[in-house]
């Protein structure tokens, strides 16, 4: 992290269902599921670098509440997420057709907003407070199944938390299991060897932060993990870029149906990992492929 992806895409708009709340220690927004439901689990969203406030991450949260789950999405950052108009910003520094005089100061604007970011929210940071959350939200609810989601920034710790390593006073997972799209800065092939809990990953197949590449290099990993029972897979969405789970421009139908798909993804392996459930694939090979399961 970071990539030119990671800052482009569309805000979202939409009425949203859930509030703000502080919640072990941290501002939090909440989406529960429907009122006649009993939830099947919480689900701790772990958002991309513009942060819990951006309205694309919150209605996502909606959307798995709507699936019949509580739905947590913290302020990891302590407010220092990036701006969401950063993506205009990152337009008008690609685009050949401005001259140096428009795109250089786009281009030191860039600097300003991402240098502070990595700095402030770098892992020795963010993790205590990602953990520490994960740890109390664990505990105050012994009963019911908790699960990750991580975008992009987020799916790194998504991975880590899937690995088991962290553990509550009593010695169980944070997680049950996780499901990441579009994770940045994995170390390969470490961050995938030591996956021990379930977990589900989209990613485009023109993501410059997981490349092809790379996800050959997951691929035999994952595959060995669901033989050895650690249900394990990768979907990879055809012509996808950096950021579509979460950040697809609303005037690109490809890109708007792979969102609604991605997060049909992360309902259905959820279901399963909450509830035990089996559920179909949900189009699978339709924009898709799911390369291990």
């Amino acid at each position: 992290m970071s990539c030119k992806d990671c800052f482009r895409g569309t805000i979202h708009a939409g009425p949203l269902s859930g509030s703000v709340q502080t919640l072990h220690n941290l501002p939090t927004y909440i989406s529960n599921a429907p009122a006649t439901t009993t939830p099947k689990g919480i689900i701790v969203i772990i958002p991309d670098v513009f942060g819990w406030e951006m309205p694309n991450a919150r209605l996502v949260a909606d959307q798995y509440a709507s699936a019949g789950y509580k739905v947590l999405l913290p302020d990891f950052m302590d407010g220092g997420a990036i701006a969401a108009p950063i993506m205009d910003t990152m337009e008008t520094a690609l685009d050949s057709t401005n001259g140096i005089l428009t795109r250089a100061p786009a281009f030191l604007s860039l600097a300003m907003a991402a240098v502070p970011f990595l700095i402030y929210n770098r892992a020795a940071v963010a993790s205590p407070k990602i953990y520490d959350y994960f740890r109390a939200v664990r505990e105050e609810n012994k009963d019911m199944k908790v699960a990750a989601a991580g975008f992009c920034w987020g799916g790194k710790y998504t991975t880590l938390l899937c690995s088991g390593q962290e553990k509550t006073a009593d010695g169980r997972p944070l997680v049950d299991c996780g499901y990441t799209a579009h994770p940045s800065s994995l170390v390969l092939p470490t961050d995938i060897e030591l996956v021990t809990l379930p977990l589900s990953i989209a990613n485009g197949t023109e993501d410059i932060q997981l490349t092809k590449e790379k996800m050959e290099q997951m691929r035999p990993i994952l595959e060995r993990k669901s033989k050895e029972g650690v249900d394990c897979e990768l979907v990879v969405y055809e012509e996808a870029k950096h950021g579509f789970a979460i950040r697809a421009k609303k005037d690109d139908e490809r890109e708007e149906r792979q969102m609604v798909e991605a997060i049909e993804q992360a309902v259905r392996f959820f279901d399963k990992h909450t509830e035990g459930e089996k559920h179909g694939d949900g189009g699978r090979g339709s924009s898709h492929e799911r390369l291990a399961q």
